[in-house]
This record gives structure tokens, C-alpha cells and sequence, in this order.
């Protein structure tokens, strides 16, 4: 009977015989490592190496680490972003110069940024993305167990926002890596004491605020670990681990921004620069109200489900066990309410949130699957449920990603539109684009940079004897959206358009699924060229083709 019952229960569907299998837990952390990194660096080329400025933010990041290896100076005398990544960046370019030297590509280093920096640099951020990943299983391992470890990484590893930002040269992902590490050794202060621990969650929250400023402030979350661990004597909490925990955080902001104080005066006024810059305005992404912009952004977009189920998970969790409720949900309150107080606004500002929205996620799938088996007296269904809820989570979000990749394979219709300026426009001919325009043989043609469009007039365009402009911005598309509060721009970019001929559109339509609820991808990825020809004196000049 033994015999026929096992014959019997291989006949049980392959689904449920794959799911009752125990798999090694390494080898699905391994599989979500591998998927994580390859949607990190799916379309990482994009725009190389014809043109290097289709992210606006990228280049000067790269521009000031590439200046490293030419100038031997790493003082970047500008403090408006901390330079720690960008010292990271140029060791990573000065390897990519050693390996291409050996390849006999060339044999002194260029004064000037190589197009193939984005790349490596842009990779560096991949890796750090995925190493974020990895670093999100071991934080949900140590605090709930080797399940919602798994759960948190898969969560994290397809999230989209994050799947985005790991594809530029920029801080935020990086940033976020910092911020994961500064968690995990606090949840080693709080899982099993060791003094070492201290130092090193304080080394983190110091890089992570020598990335980027903002980062400075998940030194919270060792500041409360320690707390929590340490008995309230006749000093308090105050001992010789929080002054090790100090002294990591002080070597880890001043090593990785060691000329803040040498150049204390660059140093604030940098900081003031951020300040002012996000209390301020930038047009197209700044308003009011900003504790309610932040969810309407990740409510649209294709990370619904999983920004709902990391919040449930958090305030769930904060209920149930609260000193680590505590411990996840502190500093994403305290950074939360610190950038929604400012004007401009970026969904990239909420990346540092993910790793924590994520944890709160896998330990909602965990122990949701567990309570439900559990109420129907079906043990078995606990797998089967979090393996759906995972799904469910996911794939919203995994087809936002993989679409987004897709399109980032493919001919950027700003290549398109550039080729054909070149087929279509007579060389000498004086065109006016906007900053980050389209690549084409500008020394062909008499170009002038103004930044917006907007910022002349029809009658400037007209006397300074302009031929054509290109409008390739994507701002105009966002501020259509307000155009109340943006009246006046609107007004100036309407009379340019009215007073000029268009003679060429290139326009992306992407599927709604990858732009939904984050403008900045539209911008900087999808924004429309269109080519007008200046009227001059009512006339309507003939194109002149080569």
C-alpha cells in the first residue's frame, strides 16, 4: 500500500508537487539576484555613444569624475552634491582606462569624458541597485526570518522606480544602497549585540550623507537601535558604543567629503545651492501639497499593488511587533515629512524609501499566508497563498520594467530626428536648440543653446536671424497639465510656435503602463522633437536640403 500511495501522489498536478519541493534558499536568492541585475542592466547603452545628454542629470556627475583622472584633483570645488560617488565613479573609470589601454584602445588618459564612462558608470549603479537587493534579503532574514528575507528581495528586485534609477549615472540608487547597509547593521545592534556593529552603522549613515545630503539623516535608525538595546543607567544611553557609533558616522561623511572643511565657505554655499534650489522652483515639478503628490505618483504608476502592500505591511507590522515596526518606520517617516515639505518635487526622491517599503511588503506576504492557512486549518495553502500574493505584487510592476528596457533597445526617435536634421537642413544654417536637444553634426550648422526655449522671444529669434528651432524638452508636455500657474511661459512657447512653420515631429508612444505616474520618464525619455521653421518678415522660406 506504501507503494501505490507514493505512485498515487506523483500523480498530483506538477504545480503543487513544485511547490511542496523544498527549493535551497540560495539558489531562489541567487535566481532573484540574477533577474534583479538583469533588469537593471537591460538598455543600459541607451543614447551611446552618439549622445550623451538624453538624462539631464547624468552628465554632471560624469563630467566632474572624469575631471579626476585628467586633472588629478579631487577636490570638485563644487559642494551642491557631495563628491563621495563621484569618487567612486572615476575609480571605476580609471579601471575601464587601464583595461582599454590594454586592449591598445589608447595609452594617456583623455581630457574630456568618454561616452563609454555613462556606460561603466551606469553599471556601477546597476550593481549597487542589486547589491541593495541583497542586502534588503539579509535585513529581512535577521528581523523575521529567511522567508521574508526572500519575499522583501523579490519585492525590491522588481520594483520599477528602482528598476528605473538603476539605469543612470546618478545618486539616488547609490544613495539607497548607504541607507540599506546603515539598516542592516542596526538590526544586528538590536538581533545580536556586538560593539562592532555600531561603528559600522554609523560608517554607513556617514556615506550615506557624504552620497547625497539627504542621506545624513538615516543615522536615525542606529540612533534608535542603540536605544532600544541599551538599558537606561545613570548616564541614559549615552556610552562609549554611541560614541563609536558617532565617531563611524563622522569617518564616514568627512572621509567620503574630506575637503568640506578645508573649503568650509564652497561647502555651505553648495549646501544653500540644494536648499534654495528645492524650497524654491523648477518648473514642470514643484507645487504644494506634497505629502499628497508622493502617493498620487506611486497610486498611478505601475507599483500600486506593491506600494500598498509595503505600506499595509509596515503599519501592520508596527502594530504587532513594535520595536521593529519602530525600527523600519522611522526614518521613512522622518525623510517622508523632511521632502514633502519642499516645492520641487521628483518621484527619485522617494527611491530611499523602497528597501523599507519592501521589507514591510515580504513580511505582509509572510505572515498574511500564514494567518490564512492558519484560520482555515489548511497548512498546506500557506505557500501556494504567498506565492500568488508575490505575484500579484509583482507583476504590474515587472511589466512596467520589462517594457521600459525594451524601449530602451530600440532607436531613440531622437537619433531619428537628428539624422534627420541632417538630410533636410542646409549646413551653415542657424538653429537654436533647446539644452538637452538631439545629437546631429553641430559644427555643420551655426547652433546656439538656450537652455528653454522660451527664454527669447519670436522677435529675438527673428533679429538675432535664427532659421529654425528645435523644441525637444519635455517639460512643455507637464507644464500643459497646470496651465493656470504657468500662464506666462505657455504664453511666449505659443507665440514661437504660432509665428514659426513646423516641419518635422518625432514623437514616442510609449505604453501607458511605463509612464503612468512618473513624469521625469516621459521627460527623459519619451519627450517629443518637433522642428519649426522661423517666419521671417510673413514669409515662409523654403527648407534647403544639402
Amino acid at each position: 500500500m506504501p507503494a501505490i500511495n507514493d505512485r498515487l501522489s506523483d500523480k498530483k498536478p506538477l504545480v503543487i508537487r513544485v511547490l511542496k519541493r523544498p527549493m535551497p534558499s540560495g539558489w531562489l536568492l541567487f535566481s532573484i539576484l540574477l533577474l534583479s541585475f538583469g533588469l537593471r542592466t537591460w538598455g543600459i547603452r541607451f543614447g551611446l555613444p552618439e549622445y550623451t545628454r538624453y538624462h539631464p542629470d547624468e552628465h554632471a556627475l560624469v563630467e566632474r569624475a572624469a575631471a579626476i583622472l585628467w586633472t588629478g584633483d579631487w577636490n570638485l570645488h563644487r559642494f551642491n552634491y557631495p563628491p563621495f560617488y563621484a569618487y567612486l565613479q572615476a575609480i571605476t573609470y580609471a579601471a575601464y582606462f587601464l583595461w582599454g589601454a590594454s586592449k591598445g584602445l589608447w595609452q594617456a588618459i583623455m581630457p574630456f569624458p568618454l561616452p563609454q564612462y555613462y556606460h561603466v558608470g551606469r553599471l556601477l549603479t546597476a550593481c549597487f541597485g542589486t547589491l541593495t537587493v541583497l542586502i534588503v534579503y539579509f535585513v529581512g532574514r535577521e528581523l523575521y526570518g529567511r522567508r521574508t528575507g526572500l519575499l522583501a528581495a523579490a519585492l525590491l528586485g522588481s520594483c520599477y522606480l528602482h528598476v528605473i534609477h538603476s539605469h543612470y549615472v546618478t545618486f539616488d540608487v547609490a544613495l539607497t544602497f548607504w541607507i540599506s547597509l546603515a539598516l542592516l547593521f542596526s538590526a544586528l545592534m538590536t538581533s545580536r549585540p556586538r560593539p562592532g556593529w555600531w561603528f559600522w552603522a554609523g560608517l554607513s549613515a556617514g556615506l550615506a550623507g557624504a552620497t547625497k545630503y539627504n542621506g545624513a539623516t538615516v543615522f536615525i535608525i542606529p540612533l534608535l537601535a542603540h536605544a532600544l538595546v541599551t538599558p537606561w543607567g545613570e548616564w541614559g544611553w549615552v556610552d562609549g558604543r554611541l560614541l563609536r557609533m558617532i565617531a563611524g558616522f563622522l569617518a564616514g561623511f568627512v572621509g567620503g567629503n574630506p575637503f568640506a572643511l578645508a573649503s568650509l565657505p564652497d561647502f555651505l554655499n553648495g549646501l544653500a545651492t540644494v536648499l534654495h534650489h528645492y524650497g524654491t522652483q523648477q518648473p514642470g515639478f514643484e507645487g504644494t501639497g506634497n505629502w499628497r503628490w508622493y502617493p498620487g505618483v506611486f497610486l498611478s504608476s505601475a507599483d500600486v499593488v506593491w506600494t500598498c502592500s509595503g505600506t499595509a505591511g509596515l503599519i501592520g507590522l508596527s502594530l504587532r511587533q513594535w520595536r521593529k515596526g519602530l525600527l523600519l518606520a522611522v526614518f521613512p517617516v522622518i525623510y517622508y515629512w523632511m521632502v514633502a515639505r519642499f516645492v520641487v518635487r521628483f518621484e527619485r526622491n522617494m527611491v530611499p524609501l523602497l528597501p523599507f517599503l519592501a521589507l514591510g511588503g515580504g513580511w505582509l506576504l509572510d505572515t498574511g499566508a500564514g494567518w490564512v492557512s492558519s484560520h482555515l486549518k489548511r497548512t498546506g495553502l500557506a505557500l501556494g497563498l504567498t506565492v500568488g500574493g508575490l505575484l500579484l505584487c509583482v507583476a504590474p510592476s515587472l511589466a512596467a520594467a520589462v517594457s521600459f528596457d525594451f524601449l530602451l533597445t530600440q532607436t531613440d526617435h531622437r537619433q531619428i530626428a537628428g539624422d534627420w536634421v541632417e538630410s533636410h537642413i542646409a549646413p551653415g544654417s542657424k538653429i537654436a536648440i533647446e539644452h538637452y536637444s538631439i545629437p546631429f553634426d553641430y559644427d555643420r550648422y551655426d547652433v546656439t543653446d538656450v537652455i528653454r526655449i522660451t527664454d527669447h522671444g519670436l522677435a529675438w529669434y527673428q533679429q538675432q536671424g535664427f532659421d529654425y528651432l528645435i523644441i525637444s524638452d519635455g517639460v512643455w508636455e507637464v507644464l500643459r497639465r497646470q496651465p493656470q500657474v504657468y500662464a506666462g511661459r505657455l504664453a511666449i512657447y505659443d507665440e514661437l510656435t504660432s509665428g514659426s512653420r513646423l516641419i518635422a515631429e518625432f514623437v514616442r508612444n510609449p505604453p501607458g503602463l511605463v509612464v503612468a505616474g512618473y513624469p521625469t520618464v516621459a521627460v527623459y525619455h519619451f519627450a517629443p522633437v518637433r522642428i519649426y521653421q522661423v517666419l521671417k518678415g510673413g514669409t515662409d522660406a523654403q527648407v534647403a536640403t544639402p
